[in-house]
Order: structure tokens, then sequence, then C-alpha cells
């Protein structure tokens, strides 16, 4: 039996443990401190931005213990053809929204804490940063007499590193949740846990059809809420360590993914992996060995339709034919009138699961999405019809993608 389901049974961890897997709930009856927090808050995107804004309206409600935000981001940056268009993180205009001084870096190096005009003095006394993709050096968090703090949206330790969110649907998670911990000052998500959603998590809702947008928008205000209570009950005031008795075999690491992440490979790679690659990366792609010459790192990119065949999609192919298809290799059904620069059809590849994946539209790198066997005839992917059935024919491309 595995630890999570040893856990599950016995509400224990592998070490008979009760609090194996979950944070740690202190309550500000443990420490108490009365002087107001001058936050600096760092953050870039729509997550950050729940956060942002529960964390203003707490700072005005009454008894709040936030004396005032200050805002922390990356630069503008220019974006589109001929990088002529000037793009700012989606959380600065929110943040001028909420009337918040806004500071913006793309490193810490060189950049010194704001000072009092009247004393010259540090007003800074807590750092609290939310998908913000930078390390707070430990000069800052040495300045701030509160340190910092972190919403991470996964259950720590499981999930540690940059994309838990896309890394939770990539395994098949059905549960998860969002930690609030210490920043550490070397080392991204080694901070201590300073409140985390109750073991096992959250159910993840409709976990085989949900996309990284949709889990992260649900997330975001349950991490927006933790954080509020950690500032509201004191818990940040709680200094020792934390630690978790969960087996390491049971834990997965959420690193940065790269580009090549949304590289398909259909013959090595099950549908049901696929799919998930889909929902939590989208813009999934694979490039056709036989387009050459200048057009070597040419991509075909998998358009959001992308989905499992059904039974419509199916139904006009012998069964004899579908056991004989190669898997990997796209293919697509059309009759035998059409020209093989003007099919109506779809293309269709059975995966290394032997499940076959319905790819509707996709569009070479640099072009417009179009009909997907279209696209395939007139880049000359596909070899000569073969007699399938009745009127029907199929064409393969001429070599499996890379």
């Amino acid at each position: 039996m595995s630890c999570r389901a040893l856990f599950a049974k016995r509400g224990s961890g592998c070490n008979g443990n009760s609090k194996a897997l979950r944070g740690f709930r202190y309550k500000s009856s443990y420490l108490h401190d009365d002087r107001p927090l001058r936050i600096l808050f760092c953050g870039s995107d729509e997550f950050s931005i729940t956060s942002l804004q529960a964390l203003h309206k707490h700072a005005k409600s009454d008894n709040s213990n936030v004396a005032s935000i200050e805002v922390a981001t990356k630069t503008d940056k220019r974006t589109g053809r001929g990088l002529k268009t000037i793009k700012p993180p989606p959380i600065k205009a929110v943040a001028q929204e909420l009337g918040l001084l806004v500071h913006q870096f793309d490193s810490f190096r060189g950049w010194h804490m704001p000072t009092s005009s009247s004393s010259g003095q540090h007003y800074i006394n807590m750092v609290i940063a939310v998908s913000f993709g930078l390390l707070v050096p430990p000069r800052i968090l040495a300045a701030c007499e509160f340190g910092g703090l972190n919403v991470h949206p996964s259950m720590l330790p499981d999930l540690k590193g940059s994309t838990p969110i896309e890394h939770a649907i990539i395994n098949g998670y059905t549960t998860t949740g969002v930690t609030v911990q210490t920043l550490h000052p070397s080392r991204f998500d080694e901070g201590n846990i300073v409140l985390q959603t109750p073991f096992p998590g959250i159910h993840i809702p409709d976990p085989e059809h949900i996309t990284s947008l949709e889990l992260r928008n649900f997330l975001a205000p349950v991490g927006a809420k933790l954080l509020v209570q950690s500032l509201r009950e004191g818990l940040y005031l709680r200094q020792q360590p934390t630690t978790s008795t969960a087996c390491a075999s049971e834990l997965h690491h959420a690193p940065k993914l790269s580009p090549e992440a949304r590289h398909v490979n259909f013959r090595g790679m099950a549908s049901t992996h696929i799919l998930r690659l889909h929902r939590a990366l989208g813009r999934l792609w694979i490039r056709p060995s036989n387009i050459g010459g200048h057009q070597a790192d040419t991509r075909l990119i998998l358009e959001s339709d992308l989905r499992l065949a059904n039974t419509k999609d199916l139904k006009h192919i012998p069964s004899a034919t579908l056991n004989k298809v190669e898997t990997g290799v796209p293919f697509t059904i059309t009759d035998s009138h059409s020209s093989s620069g003007d099919v109506a059809s779809i293309l269709l590849v059975k995966c290394a699961d032997d499940n076959f994946l319905c790819i509707p539209t996709i569009r070479m790198s640099g072009s417009q999405s179009a009909n997907s066997a279209t696209v395939a005839a007139k880049a000359n992917l596909l070899q000569a019809a073969e007699p399938v059935h009745g009127d029907l024919e199929m064409r393969k491309f001429r070599h499996l993608p890379d």
C-alpha cells in the first residue's frame, strides 16, 4: 500500500506522524505583535493579483494589522512584430487602480529598499512574493523585521518549483491545495510552512478536463484567503522550522517547463498523457521529418480543439484498417473524389496506448490555423492515397513526425 493510501487509512504518515503531508496551523495566541505591517508585495500575473486585491481589502478593514502596501513587479516588455508594443505586467494596472506605489525591475541587483524621506530609514518590514519569479535576496529579507511570505499553489513539499499547477494536471492529480510558506533566503520553496490547505487537499473540479488556466483561477482565491488569514492571525510570527514526514517517492517536483515540453511524440506517448500536456500547456507541436531545407525548423502546432477521437470520427473506417494503422503516423480519410490539395477531412493519429486522437485544426509556425488535413496536404506532407473501403481513401504522413 502506498504512503498516501496508508495516510488516508490511518491518519498518519510513513513514520506514524499524524502531521505528515499537511501544514501546521499556528494560532495567533502563540505569539502576538501589534506592530503594523508595511508590506512590499512582489507579483506579476493574475494569480498574484487575486492575493494583492485580498490583501488590499484586508488593509482597509477594521482592526487590520496592515499599515501600507507597495508593489514590486517586472519591467514593461516590448512584444509583437517589430517589438513595437509595450506590455506591462498584468499586476501593474491593478496596483495603480488601487492607488499603490509600484516599483519595477528585472533583478534585485542594484535595487534598494525604499526609505522614509524624513528619517532615511527603511520602512518596509515584510515581503510577500506571489508568482513573482525572482528569488528575494538575503539582504532584502534581513532588512525586513518580519521576513517574507510566499503563496504557493500546491501541497508543499509536493510540487516544489515554478509550475505546480501545470504539473498537477500533467501528473493526473485529482486533489491539490495551496501553501503559505516563509521565504527562504537562498532557495525557492524551502521555507517553513505557515498555513496550508488541510490534507488531502481540495478536489480539483472535473480533473479530466480542467486546464491550467482554469485550475489557476480556482486556486487563486484559496491562496488569497490563506494569505490574509496568516496575517490576521499572526501566523508569520512563528519562526520554528516545520517538517514533513512525507515519503519522497510519493512527491513530484514542478520545475520550469521549456518549449520542448510541448513537443509531442505520438509513437511514444499515451493519448491520456498528450491530452494532459494539452490541457496543462496548450500549443503542443510536432515537426514533420520530411520538411527540409530552410523549413527544417518548421513546426506543426496543434490547436485547442485536439481531442480523443470518438465513434463518429472512426465510424466509416473498417476495424481491420484501424488495427493496421501504424502507431504515431497521422493520417486522414477522404473521399476518393477529393484532390490532395482540397481535403475536407481531418487528421487522426494512433498513440502508444492504441487510442486515436483527433486533430481538427493545425497551423504551420508563422501561418494561420486551418483544417489539419488541408494544411498537411498543401505542405506536401501526405503520401499518395490508398484505398480503404468503397470510395474512401487513406492518406498518411510520409514519415513519422519528429
